[in-house]
Parts: C-alpha cells; structure tokens; sequence
C-alpha cells in the first residue's frame, strides 16, 4: 500500500509520540471490537504475512525473540512486535533486528489514523501500527507478542496462522481473574479456529483451560516439553532453565510452520532444507533482550564516566539484571541463581503495587542473602510504596528514596561485604536488580550503555 500523500495527523515522530502520551500507556478498555473496525478499513482482507501470536505470563518475549530470530536465520524477513520498552518506543517494533524507522511508524500511523485510529487506546493504536507496517514492508513472518491477556488483547484482532502460550500465572488479577482458572480462560480467548496452538509447561489448571478452549475451536493442540531436541553444538544467549523452556517452545513453532507448510508456495521453496541444525544454533546464541538474566561485569582498573562513576562511589561491582515482576517469574529467577550458583551479595528491587508483592516477597527473602534496597519507580502510577515493600520484606531491608541512591548504598554493601574482590564482588555474588522492568528502564535511563551491552 503506497505512503499516504503528506502528513495529515503527524508533523513528525515527536508529535505522533505526544499523541501516546496523551493517551495513557496504563488506560485499557476491554474489546478488540474497536482494533477490528479500523484494521477493517485498512484492507479488505487479511495480510498476505504469516502471523504468529505468542501469549502467556512469562517468557512471551524472549519467546518471540528467538523466534523471530530462527526465522531471520533461515532467511526469512521477519517483524516482531514486543513490549514494553525501555528507553525508546522504537524498541517495540523491528525487522529483522532493527528497529523501524521514524518514517515507517508515522506512514503506517498515518494509515491507522485515516482509518479511525483516534478512537483506540495507546496499545490497540501501536499494535494496529506493527500490523500496517509489517504489511508494507513486505514482512514473511510477522511474531507478536500480546499485551497482558488473550480474549480482550489487541493482538487477538489480528489474524494469526499459530498461536503459542508460554507459562501461564498469577498476574493482573485485577484485569483477568482472582484465579489461576480465569487467568488461563482469558487467555486462552487468543485461540483461533482451527489453527495450531502450541503450549509450554503449564499449570495442569492453566493446562485444562487452553486445551478446553483448543477443542471448543478445533483448534490442533501441542505440548511442548523437555523431550523436543535443541540443535546439536547449542549455546543459548539467555541463560537459565527457563529460557530453555522458551528455547523449546520457539523452536516447535518454527518447525511446525515448515512442517504445515503454513507459509506460502514462494516462501516454502526459499525454505527448502528448513529448519536447518546451524540456523537453530545461530538463532539460539544470537537471541537475546536485555533485562534477562543480564550481567554487566565490572571494569577493574577502568575509570568510569562521571554520571557512572556517581553512582557507584566505592567502584562498580558485578551487576545482574532481571526483569522477574510476579511470583512466578521471581521463582524461576531463584532457580536459575541456583543452577547457576549464584548468590546475591545484595538487592535492589522494586515492584508494581498489582504485581502481587506479598507473594512476591517470600521469594526475594529466599535469594537475598545480603541486604535489600527498595527504591520507587519513577514516574509509574502503579509503583508499590517502598515503604510498605520494606516493612513487608522484612529486617535486611529498607526503602531508598530513589534509585540512584539504592545503587550507592547497594554497591557500597557489597564493596564492604567483599573487599579482596575488584571492585567488591565476584560473578558468584553480583548486585542484583529486579522486580520490574519499569524499574529496569530507569536503570537504563540512568546508564544507557546497559541497554547496549547486549551483543548480537
């Protein structure tokens, strides 16, 4: 579809994100009624893309990251839609692993707008932006990632050829359900007729519920567990048992598109040989998001830049990043410490105040074994009060009044807690950062060298 002929609602890409801003990242109305409405004066009919939809709790972004790498690996031009972000709304969007141009998000803004886009929430507006722009760019693979549910989520408007669902649990009671039962129900609604769902583990409870609604919409229905094979020689980038899991989950997914030959004729004869063991293996080392079990390793004997060096007066020690926000996702964290053999020398955590703090905290207690430092989020309606997290955390906790400050005091710490090590610190026993990935974007606002750090 050709670039609408000048700007009719944008100027440029500041005043198309002062538009988001004035809508309220936080404010949801349920129903895709309205995405449906404007997709449908877009186009006549469904892009020409393959479209695979990824929901669950945790693991939907790393999830949709390697899958989207194992088909880039094969050749494929793919688009991948994900959130949040952390420094830039350009984040949510790229192809191939680079981000869209200012220039497509305002030609693909533009046609949302024409077409009613003013009446859309600040997700249901990016998520009709990712399908327009995937479309005009001529995408193979488009992998998006849903928001926070499945029956009302934005990206259950779209079409989807193969829906996955990475572990499902508590999270959002407010908007999906007080149980593990509603939670996986809403969900589940992201099931489309008679098209592949694919499931990592689950909950048996969460397990019903998708298989139930799978049958209901003679939908084919795929367990994916630790019997799949990774490809031979492989050495995933995000380590931890859980990233596996996902590994696992992506990987059938992209075999199970060849194997359908749910892509195209032209598509099917590029693919010839697929999935190919060193294109898995590449994909699997080249997949990566910051904020997953991320170390930022000390510099021994390296002066850091002033704003850094503020920050960390006494040296900085190892760090290790987590975006763990919900029980679930703080339990699997603690078991890849475990595994890893990795113990905290000291913790800075923060949550959102509907993110389940109480649940959440027994399992901070359990891998902190130095203290905790509880700062706010900056900025974030739905932040906990530091306050509250530190009297519910217990004695080796106390709230800082910012995060710059919970990062003198906690480098500090382990300065003091281990001295003969460089810096303070060892690999072993890092300074740990966790609870939210909003908490993390200001980390990375803070230090923007972090969110570049990862390699590809």
């Amino acid at each position: 579809m050709p670039a609408t002929p000048g700007p009719r609602f944008f100027s440029d890409f500041a005043a198309f994100e002062r538009l988001l801003d004035s809508l309220g990242l936080f404010r949801m109305t349920p129903g895709i009624e309205r995405v449906q409405a404007v997709l449908r004066r877009m186009r006549p009919a469904p892009p020409p893309h393959v479209a695979v939809q990824v929901a669950g709790t945790n693991g939907k972004g790393s999830t949709s990251v390697i899958l989207a790498r194992t088909a880039e690996e094969h050749g494929l031009k793919t688009g991948l839609h994900i959130s949040p972000h952390f420094l830039s709304l350009r984040e949510r969007l790229s192809i191939n692993g680079i981000p869209l141009p200012e220039s497509a998000w305002l030609d693909a803004a533009e046609r949302v707008m024409a077409a009613g886009g003013d009446d859309l929430s600040w997700f249901e507006l990016v998520t009709c932006i990712s399908s327009e722009a995937f479309s005009a760019a001529g995408v193979d693979l488009a992998v998006m990632e849903s928001g926070l549910g499945g029956r009302f989520d934005a990206v259950s408007a779209l079409k989807a050829d193969m829906v996955l669902f990475t572990p499902i649990g508590m999270d959002h009671e407010a908007v999906l359900g007080s149980t593990l039962k509603e939670i996986a129900a809403d969900k589940a609604g992201a099931v489309r007729p008679g098209k592949p769902v694919l499931s990592g583990p689950q909950n048996q409870e969460a397990l019903d519920e998708l298989q139930r609604r799978a049958a209901a919409l003679n939908a084919p229905f795929i367990r994916i567990d630790d019997s799949l094979p990774l490809p031979r020689n492989s050495a995933p980038a995000m380590p931890g048992k859980h990233q596996i899991a996902n590994a696992r989950l992506a990987l059938a997914a992209f075999r199970t598109l060849v194997r359908n030959k749910i892509f195209p004729p032209a598509v099917m004869e590029r693919l010839a040989g697929a999935p190919d063991n060193d294109a898995e293996a590449r994909a699997l080392a080249r997949a990566r998001l910051p904020g997953r079990m991320q170390r930022i390793a000390p510099l021994p004997g390296t002066s850091l830049e002033a704003a850094e060096a503020a920050l960390f007066p006494s040296g900085r020690p190892p760090l290790l990043l987590d975006g763990a926000h919900n029980p679930h996702g703080l339990a699997a964290l603690g078991e890849s410490l475990a595994a890893a053999g990795t113990a905290p020398a000291a913790v800075i955590f923060s949550c959102l105040r509907d993110k389940n703090p109480a649940g959440m905290l027994p399992l901070l207690r359990a891998l902190a074994t130095g203290p905790i430092f509880i700062p706010p989020i900056a900025g974030n309606p739905r932040a906990a009060d530091p306050r509250e997290l530190a009297a519910l955390a217990g004695l080796n906790a106390c709230a800082a009044p910012s995060l710059a400050e919970a990062l003198r005091r906690a480098s500090t710490a382990v300065v003091e807690r281990l001295p003969e090590s460089p810096d303070g610190g060892t690999p072993a026993n890092p300074l740990l950062i966790c609870g939210s990935l909003y908490l993390l974007a200001e980390l990375f606002t803070l230090c923007p060298n972090y969110l570049s750090s990862i390699p590809d």
